[in-house]
């Protein structure tokens, strides 16, 4: 049995690795009409994937496939059928597989084929009291959820504004020890794409409070200030011996004279700052070579005075720096706890969900022991399938979803009546594909979940296929051939796939002849704009898109 009939048995779980123009739409579609010729209902069926685009075209791929063998002749019906990996039918058969598409039409809510956001908006609306959500919610579509997300931080600016002691302290220290610029970036970054991240750091944070463990996750003590640390350095000084060592420096070479003016800076000003010079690089490391070699030959005493007391600077710079990043840290997380707050207040005040709560919603929902149950219940009596497409795009939280799910899919012997038909779990994706990082998506899960439900089903005494489709249908031997080349040094297919395999590609297309050229880039005229009044939408004659069209 080839890798794409294994992965579209409907008697068997499978996760199916594809490279680009393998068929992966194709093989889902399949998947699914198989489970539907084994006598799966069809609203008992579940396909999940990442964005609408991809929904309509797994629907309008498995319904005209569906459509048109309504159509068929008997003969051509029945290899159409055999082409797809499922058993030679009888007539009964050809007669059931005609009446799939009305079948699927006609079904109370039709086939499952969602969005993972859309089902989570259905299991919310369902389920709205065990979720404590508004029942009549809305979902904020993305122009609305920026307007809401800007309110929220032009409000917090303003509550630091008009003298909020806690927002205003924070604002301050990072106006002043930062920059503006960065002050607006962190109100961003609260309500970005990593907010769930920032949500779960806050909800676990140690009893002793927000101060505390950020003081540790940087390394500072319990009491450091940059101020008390430079107190206790400077406190600790051997004035005498540091004058010593200025004496000596002063009696050097240029480099020498430089650094005893900057010790001496320190000893007056009393103060960390005024030493770093002498013994940090513009770059802020120490510095290799404390005096000259003429120098430090003439007295090794006093070289060694200056190497200890640059010891003492290093590890005092080093609290310094913790303490620092300890309270930038912390003045951040406060400015985007505020920020958090204002916009679930908008929210709530509009009984709104954003995407971002309906997946964090809908987890909540069947993490809670009291609520959990029953919609797992409810759910567990609809749901025998679920495939997900676009696996590789699939956040953390979607997973843990999908998890909850299928938990009672993989039980033994005694849970569940035997002479069903085996409830199943398909994933198709290809982690070198992955590009929704930045909404969280981790092509890693990938292969963490491929793992966690391949033990599951080993576990249960089920089938579970694991395939890798290798043959692309879109190029030449040649441009595939030279895509597996650039990655076959591992440095090179480093972060390309999570479990570091061979990046191999097959060409369905053997006899095509395909070329990889290799263009010099392009880069921006430096002469004036040719035509000043050009209409601003419209490509200049020099600039590089249109002269690389004129190359082509």
């Amino acid at each position: 049995m080839s890798d794409a009939l294994a992965a579209s048995d409907p008697r068997r779980s499978a996760w199916v690795s594809a490279n680009a123009g393998a068929g992966k739409t194709y093989t889902l579609a399949n998947r699914v009409t198989r489970l539907l010729l084994d006598g799966a209902k069809p609203e008992r069926i579940l396909c999940l994937t990442y964005t609408k685009a991809a929904a309509a075209e797994m629907q309008g791929r498995l319904f005209d496939q569906l459509g048109s063998w309504a159509m068929l002749g008997d003969a051509a019906l029945a290899k159409h059928i055999a082409d797809i990996g499922a058993a030679p039918p009888d007539a009964d058969g050809l007669r059931r597989a005609r009446r799939l598409f009305a079948q699927a039409l006609e079904t109370p809510g039709g086939l499952k084929i969602q969005t993972i956001h859309s089902f989570c908006q259905y299991l919310l609306a369902r389920f709205p009291l065990e979720a404590d959500v508004p029942p009549s919610f809305r979902v904020l579509d993305d122009q609305t959820t920026r307007e809401l997300m800007g309110e929220a931080r032009a409000r917090v600016l303003e509550r630091a504004g008009a003298g909020e002691e806690k927002l205003a302290r924070a604002a301050a220290h990072l106006v002043t020890q930062t920059s503006e610029f960065r002050l607006h970036q962190v109100l961003e970054a609260a309500l970005g794409g990593d907010r769930r991240k920032l949500e779960r750091f806050l909800a676990e944070l140690a009893p002793d409070g927000l101060e505390a463990t950020l003081r540790r996750a940087h390394g500072a003590g319990a009491d450091d200030t940059m101020e008390s640390v430079s107190h206790e350095f400077c406190a600790a000084l051997d004035e005498k011996n540091v004058r010593a060592i200025i004496s000596w420096l002063a009696s050097g070479k240029k480099t020498d004279h430089e650094r005893a003016r900057h010790l001496l800076r320190g000893l007056e000003e009393q103060s960390l700052d005024g030493f770093r010079k002498a013994f940090l690089t513009t770059a802020g490391e120490g510095r290799a070579s404390l005096a000259t070699k003429a120098l430090a030959d003439a007295s090794p005493q006093l070289l060694d005075d200056l190497q200890m007391l640059a010891v003492r600077f290093l590890e005092a710079e080093e609290r310094c720096r913790a303490a620092h990043a300890a309270s930038l840290a912390e003045a951040a997380l406060t400015l985007a706890m505020a920020a958090g707050e204002e916009y679930a207040k908008a929210k709530r005040a509009r009984g709104a969900l954003d995407y971002d709560d309906l997946i964090a919603q809908t987890l909540r929902l069947l993490d809670k022991t009291d609520a959990a149950a029953w919609v797992l219940y409810k759910l567990d009596g609809g749901i025998d399938h679920v495939l997900i497409d676009e696996a590789q795009d699939t956040s953390p939280q979607q997973w843990a979803i999908v998890r909850r799910l299928t938990e009672e899919f993989f039980v033994g012997a005694g849970r569940r009546d035997m002479s069903l038909p085996p409830r199943t779990i398909f994933a198709v994706g290809d982690e070198k594909q992955s590009i929704f990082s930045f909404q969280g998506a981790d092509p890693r899960e990938f292969e963490i979940n491929r793992r966690f439900f391949a033990e599951r089903a080993v576990e249960g005494t089920h089938a579970f296929a694991d395939t890798r489709l290798s043959t692309s249908r879109r190029s030449a031997p040649e441009i595939l051939t030279f895509v597996d080349q650039v990655f076959a040094d591992p440095a090179t297919r480093e972060g390309v796939t999570s479990d570091g395999s061979a990046v191999a590609h097959d060409a369905h297309r053997a006899d095509a002849k395909g070329r990889v050229e290799f263009w010099p880039a392009l880069s921006p005229a430096k002469t004036p704009e040719p035509d000043p009044w050009r209409p601003v939408d419209v490509q200049s004659e020099a600039s590089p898109v249109v002269r690389l069209a004129y190359r082509i």
